[in-house]
């Protein structure tokens, strides 16, 4: 018997040994499976997102509207906004200022977005929006408040009082099929006509030029 016991207590003692190795290495595994799922996320993110205003990099949001335009055009609206005068800006104050400014619109637009909709930066001071199923009226409206809360913006960076205008072109997609290309080719003929008319106002696209260009 004391040998049985003996030979059991032996036994005992390698399954608990075996059994904290095999805790130790599931936590680690565990360590690494989230390790990993961070740096994906990361990669996903520097791979989607503008990495200074934190909104959708131009690729990310073209693939964005692909798909919604694929499922439905019903009430789809596109907006494009353009910082006016930003290249004095950058030259009266510098492109680090003119960053910051960047960053306070960026940070901007994702509080006022609906969760439905996102947003972009298609290059250098220009933005996309899409906003799905509303109706004409109620996207120029929005639009407009915009604007005007972006002209009222003032900002202190670097001891500076800072504030800019926008103008803004509003493209609606219509029941006819519309390419991504088309509708943003719409979107900045109004933001074309808005800064040609003078700046810091909402202009909307004619309907006829996206079909022509549909």
């Amino acid at each position: 018997l004391p040998g049985v016991l003996s030979e059991l207590q032996e036994s005992t003692q390698l399954m608990q040994d075996q059994q904290e190795k095999f805790l130790y290495r599931l936590r680690a595994a565990q360590q690494e499976i989230t390790h990993l799922r961070s740096q994906l996320e990361r990669a996903h993110l520097a791979a989607t997102l503008d990495s200074l205003t934190r909104v959708f990099n131009r690729h990310a949001f073209t693939r964005l509207l692909e798909r919604a335009l694929s499922e439905s055009t019903d009430g789809l609206a596109l907006l494009m906004l353009d910082i006016d005068h930003f290249k004095q800006f950058n030259d009266q104050y510098g492109h680090p200022l003119g960053d910051r400014v960047l960053q306070h619109v960026g940070q901007l637009l994702r509080n006022l977005l609906p969760p439905e909709a996102f947003a972009a930066r298609y290059g250098g001071e220009e933005f996309l929006l899409f906003l799905p199923d509303m109706g004409l009226d109620a996207v120029c409206e929005r639009a407009e408040r915009w604007r005007e809360l972006m002209a009222a913006q003032r900002w202190e960076i670097e001891g500076q009082s800072v504030g800019v205008t926008l103008s803004i072109g509003v493209a609606c997609a219509p029941q006819a099929e519309m390419t991504p290309a088309a509708l943003i080719a719409l979107a900045d003929q109004a933001l074309y006509r808005a800064k040609s008319e003078g700046r810091n106002r909402v202009c909307v696209a004619d309907v006829p030029f996206a079909l022509a260009v549909a």
